[in-house]
């Protein structure tokens, strides 16, 4: 009686130690661990602007889509769209499946009506001043693949004239150094001259100091010759050389470098002696002009351009006198032009217009700095080549007897400024030249 009694103790005590064995009660701390579920790759996909206004980036799961965000903005430019690789070649198409990291790349195209608000507001803001506003100006923008002209007063004062446009024919003065270089280079590259001859190879006659004298000189302003010639009575070839001899070295050549419309003119009767004696201007025509389609640039005007030229006036307002026949002095400033002329030499130099491989050759010779820090300028054959700048900003500026001009290249921006003023002075000088960069300031900025 008393085993059977125990019995039941045992078994209870024998199930209880099975089931703390086993996990019993009402603890679940050793339940079995449930499977982890793997979380879902995340990529970035980026928006790059490039100078637009910002566009968050959006974090996503792999497979997942994207749909096109709100369009960035820009100044005077229009939105063109989301491309797939920098260059702007493969648009990208939406919704987008994305399946790794992605960079997407804003395209734009310039705004050619609001780019020419812009500039015509800047240009139209130097008239205000009672003093100005009769003056004629013609402007000639390059800015990537957009053209624009401003336009401004007649062709004379005081509402007289006609209206001034992109064709009417200004003297582009001491530009005309520009293209006389560019024929150096052209004839240097056909190996019809080098630049270490001596003026004395083409004109034997001439004595030293000036005999010795290289084209290199010449074309850098480092010949040692006075600015100009002591006077201006006569314009043929024996006249100018009449005023080599009478000049007075101002350094020995190539010691030092000082602006010489003497020597400018000296290199362009050099050059129509190697091209066998034809016209300096109908040698510009057909290495340059022609070339490029400048029907308009020219140092002897038919009666046609005549008809179009603006009329020059001094500082006082009074008008100039044209000069008809330069003579042998062309080559120091006798071109005429148009905006629209110097807009498609502008292009030519930027890489716009397909040109033969002889012209480029030559321009490409003429933009090569061969003298470092002359007048805190670096000088090419054709160029002042300004080292403060960078990218390099090629320049020219000139001024006639009642005509002011200013040529800028930025090749590294894409952009080229031409003014034409029918006014000459200190004071138009300064007003332009600061036009000039304020419309720089703008193409560079946007």
């Amino acid at each position: 009686m008393r085993n059977i009694k125990r019995f039941p103790i045992v078994l209870l005590m024998a199930v209880m130690l099975v089931l703390t064995a086993c996990g019993g009660g009402s603890s679940n701390n050793n339940q079995p661990s449930q499977p982890v579920q793997p979380q879902p790759a995340q990529y970035t996909v980026t928006f790059n602007t490039n100078g637009g206004s910002n566009v968050p980036s959006q974090r996503v799961n792999a497979d997942a889509t994207v749909a096109e965000p709100t369009a960035p903005t820009r100044d005077h430019y229009e939105f063109d769209g989301w491309y797939r690789d920098s260059a702007l070649t493969t648009p990208a198409e939406f919704p987008i499946t994305v399946t790794a990291n992605v960079t997407l790349y804003a395209g734009w195209e310039l705004d050619a009506e609001s780019l020419y608000q812009a500039a015509q507001n800047i240009t139209s803001s130097y008239f205000e001043d009672p003093n100005y506003r009769d003056m004629g100006i013609s402007v000639g923008i390059v800015k990537d693949d957009v053209t624009l002209f401003i336009n401004h007063g007649n062709t004379k004062r005081n509402g007289s004239g006609v209206p001034i446009t992109e064709n009417t024919i200004f003297d582009i003065a001491s530009i005309t150094k520009v293209f006389t270089g560019i024929v150096l280079a052209d004839f240097v590259s056909k190996g019809l001259v080098s630049l270490d001859d001596t003026l004395d190879m083409f004109f034997p006659d001439v004595a030293e100091p000036w005999a010795s004298i290289t084209l290199l000189h010449l074309a850098t302003h480092r010949s040692g010759l006075p600015v100009n010639c002591d006077r201006y009575d006569g314009n043929d070839r024996e006249f100018l050389f009449g005023c080599l001899s009478r000049a007075v070295p101002l350094y020995p050549a190539g010691t030092q470098s000082s602006y010489s419309n003497l020597g400018a003119s000296l290199l362009g009767n050099v050059l129509e002696v190697v091209s066998g004696d034809k016209d300096y201007s109908r040698i510009v025509q057909e290495t340059i002009a022609n070339k490029i389609g400048m029907v308009d640039t020219t140092v002897w005007m038919s009666n046609a351009q005549l008809a179009r030229r603006a009329t020059g006036h001094n500082e006082l307002g009074e008008e100039t006198g044209i000069w008809l026949n330069p003579g042998a002095f062309q080559a120091q400033g006798a071109l005429r032009s148009t905006a629209v002329d110097m807009v498609k030499f502008i292009k030519a130099n930027l890489g716009h217009i397909v040109l033969d491989d002889q012209l480029l050759d030559a321009l490409t010779l003429a933009k090569e700095p061969y003298l470092i820090g002359g007048d805190n300028w670096n000088r090419s054959l054709a160029w002042g080549v300004n080292p403060f700048h960078n990218p390099p900003q090629l320049e020219m500026a000139g001024g006639s007897p009642g005509h002011t001009t200013f040529l800028r290249i930025y090749p590294g921006y894409n952009v080229g400024v031409m003014i034409l003023v029918n006014h000459i002075g200190d004071h138009p000088a300064r007003l332009f030249q600061t036009l000039l960069d304020d419309l720089l300031q703008l193409l560079t900025r946007i």
